[in-house]
């Protein structure tokens, strides 16, 4: 991500961790006929227990006690994504670091997070496979539901000029979790081009460069998702150009 629009999310996010958006009364999502994936053991007692001591070590010093690593604030940053995600993630970890944590140690470090966060341990251990890990997502036991305010989304729609001439994504999807990736054209997520556009609205607030040359096309919109009794917004950190109409 450019360093201009981490500056932005960044500081946005502190807002909303300061209270400056007011909280989002979101409805209860449909119970699930079975739960995801993770709530049925993807990992075992023994694996979590192993991932501790490699957290211990490696992880407080820069996440501290807990915090960062479990509840509201993981769940805002990983709920909707995929355990491949994590682990692609955990590479990255410590930064900047001469440890080198072997694939073995992130697993098991990545399976006491899980534990952490409520989600209960099962019979076999988590394998470094990423087509399995791919299937596995992070998500609450009631299933999916309607991502919080604060989280980094996407979400596809018809770009429009709204009232006062602010810019607009009106017929929007459901926002879907997603990840900020550097360089031109590499923000567009697998399958963007066939969501269907839904029945939202999202106002969007600080698009840049000016989004003009996309205004009445399908696009897919990323950025920081702040929900508000007023109308939902979307703090824009790319907008990108699907089709070049919007869909009827």
């Amino acid at each position: 991500m450019p360093r201009s629009d981490a500056v932005r999310v960044a500081v946005l996010l502190a807002a909303l961790a300061a209270g400056a958006a007011p909280a989002f009364a979101q409805a209860p999502a449909p119970a699930s006929p079975t739960p995801p994936v993770i709530w049925t053991g993807v990992f075992s007692t023994a694996q979590a227990g192993r991932g501790s001591a490699v957290v211990a070590a490696h992880c407080t010093r820069c996440h501290g006690e807990g915090r960062a690593l479990s509840g509201d604030v993981f769940m805002l940053h990983w709920e909707g994504h995929n355990l491949a995600r994590l682990r692609q993630k955990l590479e990255t970890m410590p930064p900047k670091s001469e440890v080198v944590l072997s694939a073995q140690q992130r697993l098991d470090a990545m399976a006491f997070l899980l534990q952490q966060n409520g989600f209960p341990a099962g019979a076999n251990e988590l394998a470094d496979d990423p087509a399995a890990l791919a299937n596995i997502l992070i998500l609450p036991q009631g299933g999916p539901r309607p991502m919080q305010s604060g989280a980094i989304v996407s979400t596809v729609g018809c770009l429009v000029r709204g009232a006062s001439n602010a810019w607009q994504l009106t017929r929007a999807s459901e926002p879907e979790a997603t990840v900020l990736e550097p360089g031109a054209g590499g923000n567009r997520d697998n399958g963007a081009a066939s969501r269907v556009p839904g029945t939202l609205t999202f106002q969007l607030l600080n698009p840049f460069p000016d989004p003009s040359p996309h205004a009445g096309h399908t696009v897919e919109v990323k950025g920081l998702l702040i929900r508000l009794p007023a109308g939902d917004r979307i703090n824009v950190v790319s907008v990108e150009t699907l089709t070049d109409q919007c869909s009827q």
